[in-house]
Parts: structure tokens; C-alpha cells; sequence
């Protein structure tokens, strides 16, 4: 009966140290497992990384080809650098500026991309289907000249359409307000007469104190109004030297818009405007060929000639967010519950069975226990 009791006891006691070993082995195949996933995912930003990098390396390389002759396409737009440009900026380069109302930059500010070619006349041109970019009808495209390695001379912003191409544009010897900072002026440029001036002129803008450049208006003059009221008013009101009243009534005056578009507007904005229809010297009702609200006067404007002097991208295509991050991963461990944060896409690893076998030990250990001391009783006894 004693070598029996002893046996069950020997084994109850072996089997315990075994079975003990296994949470181990499992908590360390875990530790293991994620240690490799988090490894596995750290390459995926740096791979995003690298592929951008790659990216704006190709996009610097085009259009860095020496300056050749044209061919004449019909395809391409031709500009004609203003006689007051200084020679020694002209030779650095001349490029073209692309951007679409409703879809932004199609050339990036300063990239090289929009290198034009020089021509056997002087002139420079720029061939949009060699280049990749197509002109849709229902678009409203511009385009800004730019020379220099810091794109620091420039001209206006010009409606682009595809009755432009094949077409010049040159320099009016009229200087205009940049609209994004007064102390800038651009070279106001026209296309050649084979192009419908009144339908692709010299953008029609409010600039950031009030005063009004460029000809062709595109959508209604009541939004350029909104427009500046929301993004605009109050710079001009630190720069202009104007009051709020001078500077509405001047700024929809020059629009050709009456008290009652003001009116308008100041209540779709819900700018506080200290204005007063009473003083004002605009015409009563409303002369506005704008029905309706505006677009709410966004601010992402990537024209506006926002890139004077400075060459440093202005309002242009936004550079990608590329954070590398991948969700969150949660890691618990019994009732507790932890949490970290790894690249590579959400991840949940629960560690909880362990738990249930440490219970399981414990019973068999104290029932090994309580055999061993009921023997010993029983000897004694």
C-alpha cells in the first residue's frame, strides 16, 4: 500500500513539473510570433518612402533635357518672354505652371517637369501631349510662365483651353497685383489673336486687399465676392489701410455687384462685417448674373499667381501624408489588458489559456500535497 502511495504521488508531482512547462513554451512561441509580424512590417513604410523618394527623383530628371528645336506642333503652347526679363534668369530656364480649378496642380511649383523648349525664334513651348496632360471640356485650366532656377520672375494667371493650342502668348506691358501677396507684381499676359480673348484672358480675381486684376471671370462675380469676404478680409483689413466699409463697397464695386448681393453675401459667409447699407455708395438691388449660393469660397485655390519670387510651392499640389502607420494592435494577457501601437495593419493576439492551465497545476500540486501528508498521518497512527 506504501509503494503504491508513493507512486501516484511520484507521478502526480512529475506530471506537474511537465505540465508547468508548457505555458512557458506557449507565452515564448507568442513572444516569437510577434517579434516576426512586427518585424515583417517595418519594411512597408520604408518601402512607401523609398517609392516617393523615386518619385520626385523622376519627376526632377523630366523635362531636364537641353533646349531643342520645335517641331511646330499644334500640340504645344508658345510663350514669348517679356523684353523687360533680365537675360541672365531667362537662361537658367523657362517653365510652364499648370493647374486646374477643380483638380489643382497638374505641374508642381518649381519642378522641372514644366521645362519649355527654346525655339529657332526666340520663343518657348511647351507640348501638353508629349507631356502626358489632356484638356477636358469641362475643366477650367491656367496657365502661369515662370524663368529662373527659383521660378522668381512670372506672369499672370491665363485661362488654358484647347483652342490655345498652337498659340502664343506674350506680355501686355501691363504689371498686376499678385493676389496672394501686394507687394508682388506679375507680367500680365494674352494669347495671340487667334484665341477668343474673352473667353481665355487674364483671370478675374479679388486679391488679399481687396482691389481687383485680370479680365475673364470664371464662375459668378458674387462668388469672387464670397470668396473674399471668407479667405480674404482680414488680411486686407491689416494691409489696406481701408475700413470695412471702403473695402466692401471698393471690392463689389469693381465687380459691378449692388447693396443687395453685399447683403448676400455677409449673411452666407457669417463674417462679421462692420458695413452698412446705408452708407454705402453701391447701387441699390442686386446686378449680380449669379443666382443662387456660392461654393462656400474655398481657400485651396492652387492659382493665383500664389508662387511669386519665392519659389517654395505656394498653394499648389499638397505633398502626401505619409505617416507609416497601420492601426493599432492590442495585447492581452488574462483579465489584464495592454495596448501598443505597430506599423502594418491592425492585429489582435490574446494570451489568455495559459491562465486556466496554471489553475489546473495548482489543484494537482495540492492534491499531491494532501496525499503526501494523509501517508504520513497514517504511519504515525
Amino acid at each position: 500500500m506504501k509503494k503504491s502511495l508513493k507512486k501516484t504521488i511520484a507521478f502526480l508531482i512529475s506530471a506537474t513539473l511537465l505540465l508547468s512547462a508548457l505555458p512557458l513554451s506557449v507565452s515564448a512561441a507568442e513572444a516569437e510570433g510577434e517579434a516576426v509580424a512586427a518585424t515583417e512590417a517595418e519594411p512597408v513604410g520604408a518601402e512607401e518612402t523609398d517609392s516617393n523618394v523615386g518619385a520626385e527623383e523622376a519627376d526632377s530628371n523630366v523635362g531636364a533635357e537641353a533646349d531643342s528645336e520645335s517641331t511646330g506642333s499644334n500640340n504645344a503652347i508658345y510663350f514669348e518672354v517679356p523684353s523687360d526679363w533680365s537675360q541672365n534668369i531667362v537662361d537658367q530656364g523657362v517653365f510652364t505652371y499648370l493647374y486646374d480649378l477643380k483638380d489643382g496642380a497638374m505641374i508642381t511649383w518649381g519642378a522641372k517637369k514644366g521645362k519649355m523648349k527654346k525655339e529657332s525664334d526666340g520663343k518657348y513651348s511647351f507640348d501638353l501631349v508629349e507631356k502626358g496632360f489632356e484638356l477636358a471640356s469641362d475643366h477650367n485650366y491656367f496657365v502661369i510662365f515662370a524663368a529662373g532656377s527659383t521660378w522668381s520672375l512670372q506672369t499672370y494667371d491665363l485661362l488654358l483651353g484647347e483652342s490655345c493650342l498652337g498659340h502664343t502668348a506674350s506680355w501686355t506691358g501691363n504689371m498686376v497685383e499678385n493676389p496672394q501677396d501686394s507687394n508682388k507684381k506679375a507680367h500680365e499676359v494674352v494669347w495671340d489673336n487667334g484665341v477668343d480673348q474673352d473667353k481665355y484672358g487674364p483671370r478675374l480675381q479679388v486679391t488679399s486687399i481687396g482691389n481687383i486684376v485680370g479680365k475673364v471671370a470664371v464662375g459668378s462675380k458674387y462668388e469672387l465676392l464670397v470668396q473674399f469676404l471668407t479667405n480674404m478680409l482680414s488680411n486686407a483689413r491689416e494691409y489696406s489701410g481701408k475700413d470695412d466699409q471702403s473695402l466692401v463697397d471698393d471690392s463689389a464695386a469693381a465687380l459691378g455687384l449692388g447693396k443687395d448681393d453685399v447683403t448676400k453675401a455677409i449673411k452666407e459667409t457669417g463674417v462679421s462685417v462692420d458695413w452698412s447699407e446705408d452708407k454705402s455708395s453701391l447701387p441699390g438691388g442686386s446686378t449680380s448674373s449669379g443666382d443662387g449660393s456660392s461654393d462656400g469660397g474655398s481657400s485651396s485655390d492652387p492659382g493665383s499667381s500664389s508662387n511669386s519670387s519665392s519659389g517654395s510651392g505656394g498653394n499648389g499640389t499638397p505633398a502626401a501624408n505619409n505617416t507609416g502607420t497601420g492601426g493599432t494592435r492590442t495585447v492581452s494577457s488574462g483579465s489584464s489588458t495592454g495596448s501598443s501601437t505597430t506599423t502594418g495593419g491592425a492585429r489582435s493576439v490574446t494570451t489568455g489559456p495559459e491562465t486556466t492551465v496554471l489553475f489546473v497545476l495548482g489543484g494537482m500540486m495540492v492534491a499531491a500535497a494532501g496525499a503526501l501528508f494523509l501517508s504520513r498521518k497514517k504511519r504515525e497512527y
